[in-house]
């Protein structure tokens, strides 16, 4: 399985395959409509329309993780929208309804082919991407599995 965590799966051996690396993006036009730049701190992103993923007991980096990282508390508005997957987030985002929290390198394609930009500040967790396998579950066929991992990442 991949999974987002520390890294100590119980019963599993794990192996990293990136770290957690979060960047808050928008598409051109929101961003240039609400004064938005990749030197936007994370005061001004906090000022928009956010699209949201469900935050309720992910592993991954929430809007609230996120603002925490520069001292900023979270706004719970009313009639806000949580999406439960994050194909969903995107689609939203890229339709312009505001700004979303993008994992690098999953963003990456969107951002150097200009259908999104970085409007904010990175943040990185203690948190990463691991494929892990269970503990007694070693084989040629999972070692192959990880190392064509691991070259697909740097490829």
């Amino acid at each position: 399985a991949i999974r987002v965590g520390p890294g100590e799966f119980p019963g599993c051996r794990s192996q990293i395959l990136f770290p957690e690396v979060v960047v808050p993006v928008a598409t051109p036009g929101f961003a240039a409509e609400h004064g938005l730049s990749a030197a936007s701190t994370a005061h001004d992103v906090h000022q928009v329309p956010f699209v949201h993923v469900d935050d309720g007991g992910s592993p991954w980096m929430t809007w609230a993780d996120w603002l925490a990282e520069f001292g900023i508390a979270m706004r719970r508005l009313p009639g806000r929208v949580l999406f439960h997957n994050y194909p969903m987030v995107l689609q939203q985002t890229l339709l312009g309804r505001g700004v979303a929290l993008g994992w690098r390198p999953l963003i990456d394609e969107y951002v150097t082919g200009g259908l999104l930009e970085i409007v904010g500040p990175e943040v990185r967790s203690s948190r990463g991407y691991y494929v892990t396998w269970p503990t007694d579950a070693g084989s040629e066929h999972v070692d192959a599995l990880v190392d064509w991992l691991l070259a697909e990442r740097s490829g």
